[in-house]
């Protein structure tokens, strides 16, 4: 399974409007499941891999907090939802910044130098910076689909006024354009 199947499921749950009790055994269901390979699988990364260099260790923990939020977020009703995606999305922004303090400027490195011209150290600290790069890419995606879904909640609840559809529309727009790109 990956973040995107768990999401799409609950969120058709939660389009289906079950009772509170529902809602609370999927939420029980959620703290049993393993986020860790679950995300790994998401961003494309062994866990293994992710946890064997301290830098993708923090990558691999920042990006779980985010998703178990997130899936909490989408076990609450509609109103709660679009009050708790604003945290998840807070929540986010806050992760991408501190990974990004991992990030070394691909620049830094030489451009013509193969991976047989490198010395072993600047190699593996080349691959650890693509792979915390990945995850920044993942995280920027997530963070489209949770305000996506903030918006598309927003119609739901009727929190919209019909002058306000055009810059809706014009925002889901350029989220999901986001997305694919």
């Amino acid at each position: 399974k990956t973040v995107g199947q768990l999401e799409r499921h609950l969120a058709d749950l939660s389009d289906a409007n079950p009772e509170t009790v529902a809602r609370s055994l999927q939420c029980l269901r959620l703290c049993r499941l393993g986020m860790r390979d679950l995300v790994s699988a998401s961003v494309g990364l062994t866990a293994k891999y992710l946890e064997s260099e301290p830098e993708l260790g923090v990558c691999l923990v920042k990006c779980q907090e985010v998703t178990e939020a997130f899936a909490k977020a989408l076990c609450f009703n509609k109103c709660q939802q679009h009050r708790k995606c604003r945290r998840v999305l807070q929540t986010l922004n806050s992760c991408a910044e501190e990974l990004r303090v991992f990030q070394i400027p691909l620049q830094a490195l030489r451009v013509g130098e193969g991976e047989e011209g490198m010395d072993p150290e600047a190699l593996q600290r080349l691959r650890t910076e693509l792979s915390i790069s990945a995850c920044v890419r993942w995280l920027c995606c997530l963070s489209h689909r949770v305000a996506l879904r903030q918006l598309l909640l927003g119609f739901d609840l009727e929190l919209y006024q019909s002058g306000e559809y055009l810059m809706v529309y014009w925002y889901c727009e350029r989220l999901l354009a986001g997305q694919i790109s």
